[in-house]
């Protein structure tokens, strides 16, 4: 048989497929929504960035608000703890500035690591930067928020295929309670080596490194305090299981990192 009339394709089957995806609606839907995404996209004040995916390519704002992040000395002690510790496995809720310390320690060390953020934005901003530095696949991943202000706990348990033993909790922005309330990620910190916690100085948080110290392990505490221009002292809290806090303590007096003896709730600045 000849060609088909006003196509000039061999009507062959592999090439009769290739003319019925050529001409799939949802092809050109696709091709319609990203275009949108760049007419939009391409407004943002801060600019955007493109990232292929595997449904296309996706067109996505930089934040438009950038806040300053941790002491310098914080981010030298994260690195020599993941170094010195070897976690097999990593979980981050909040993405940030600590997504390249964790990724990069994971990837290229062939660990597994799953980080999740609820906003889309700051997730394209992390993919990138992680990308740019060498890290092989996606670790980042958008989670958005369920009913209850957490992250949708289904979502998340279908990302974490290996039980983590270092576990960073700094999200969501506004309210982290949801951790204490589902059976998911309460299990998950249960079988945690090491816990950070962030921004201890909110009382709902502090409760909850209480209630992390002693579930499924004992934990000792490392009280790091750290300045930001744009707020008060903000601290963050570091529990590691018992037995493994021998090479903290080395980390901290060989680094000279300066913690604290204590950070008593009377501290805290808001619920």
């Amino acid at each position: 048989m000849g060609a088909w009339p006003g196509l000039g394709v061999p009507s062959s089957s592999a090439d009769l497929n290739a003319t019925l995806n050529y001409l799939d609606p949802r092809r050109y839907a696709r091709w319609a929504g990203e275009l949108i995404e760049f007419w939009t996209a391409r407004r943002a004040p801060k600019g955007f960035v493109a990232l292929s995916t595997t449904h296309g390519v996706r067109y996505v704002p930089l934040p438009p608000l950038v806040w300053s992040t941790k002491s310098h000395e914080w981010w030298v002690f994260l690195g020599a703890l993941l170094h010195r510790l070897r976690p097999r496995s990593l979980l981050e809720l909040g993405s940030g500035r600590s997504t390249i310390y964790l990724s990069e320690y994971a990837c290229k060390n062939g660990r597994p690591v799953v980080s999740v953020d609820e906003d889309a934005n700051w997730m394209a901003v992390n993919r990138l930067i992680t990308r740019m530095g060498g890290v092989q696949g996606d670790v980042v991943h958008h989670l958005p928020l369920a009913d209850d202000g957490f992250y949708d706990t289904a979502m998340l348990e279908r990302l974490v295929v290996e039980r983590p033993d270092f576990i960073y909790l700094d999200g969501p922005i506004r309210d982290r309670s949801g951790l204490m309330k589902h059976d998911f990620t309460l299990d998950l910190c249960r079988g945690a080596n090491v816990i950070v916690v962030d921004d201890i100085q909110w009382r709902h948080i502090f409760d909850q490194m209480v209630a992390l110290q002693d579930l499924g392990v004992h934990r000792e505490r490392t009280f790091i305090e750290y300045f930001i221009p744009e707020d008060t002292v903000r601290c963050l809290c570091v529990l590691t299981r018992r037995d493994l806090q021998p090479m903290v303590d080395e980390l901290v007096q060989c680094l000279g990192i300066a913690t604290l003896d204590d950070f008593p709730r009377e501290r805290c600045i808001r619920d």
